[in-house]
């Protein structure tokens, strides 16, 4: 045969071209099934993740007051121990992790700070709104008994409403509570309270530099 010269395909030449062709397009077939499972198994375990991430708060409470709440009990006992604030002797149900400054209002580094929240009777002082202003300040007595004044002093400036929390802030308190050593809470607590600052700091300086600028936007950055 002649170069160049056109060759017609035989018949089982042309099966075998398109056997081809139909494999090739059943294994994109099976890729876009397999691409479009994966995408699918990834939005359900996406949601199951944010799922369980909302559930940390209160896994984190949860193990947070049963800690304060065996701490604060008698030696050889867990949900049994006299109140900070009135001194009576409550157990069970009745025996609370009370906070000194309300876990409503403090934001969240004392909200499970340790040294804020403290064993306390629920029927009297923790879950009596008319007593709880005097019950504050018998609690901030105590405080300052247990602690000192400077200690104090620092605890209450970090009641701060909203902080940046590190990733995994939840996560890292959790396995600390578990763990139980009370310094290396307060340690980790404090160290996202300073980085707190010092973002807050460093934002102020940008805000104020850019109004010192000649071009000053209108716009300032926020926390």
């Amino acid at each position: 045969m002649k170069s160049g010269t056109f060759r017609r395909q035989s018949y089982k030449e042309k099966i075998e071209k398109e056997k081809i062709r139909r494999a090739r397009l059943r294994e994109k077939l099976r890729e876009q099934r397999n691409a479009k499972k994966l995408r699918k198994l990834e939005k359900i375990k996406k949601k199951r993740q944010e799922k369980e991430k909302k559930k940390l708060p209160n896994i984190l409470k949860e193990k947070c007051h049963d800690w304060i709440k065996r701490r604060d009990s008698f030696p050889g006992e867990t949900r049994k121990g006299k109140c900070i604030t009135c001194g009576r002797v409550a157990e069970g149900s009745d025996f609370q992790a009370g906070h000194w400054f309300p876990s409503s209002t403090c934001g969240i580094i004392l909200r499970f700070h340790p040294q804020n929240i403290h064993g306390q009777c629920g029927r009297y002082c923790n879950g009596n709104r008319n007593h709880q202003q005097k019950m504050g300040m018998e609690y901030t007595i105590k405080m300052v008994e247990k602690y000192g004044m400077e200690r104090v002093k620092d605890i209450q400036a970090m009641k701060v409403d909203t902080v940046h929390t590190p990733p995994h802030f939840y996560e890292t308190m959790i396995e600390l509570y578990d763990k139980g050593n009370e310094l290396h809470i307060i340690q980790y607590l404090e160290k996202c309270y300073d980085d707190h600052v010092r973002l807050q700091e460093e934002i102020r300086q940008k805000n104020e530099n850019l109004l010192n600028s000649s071009t000053a936007p209108t716009v300032l950055l926020s926390s």
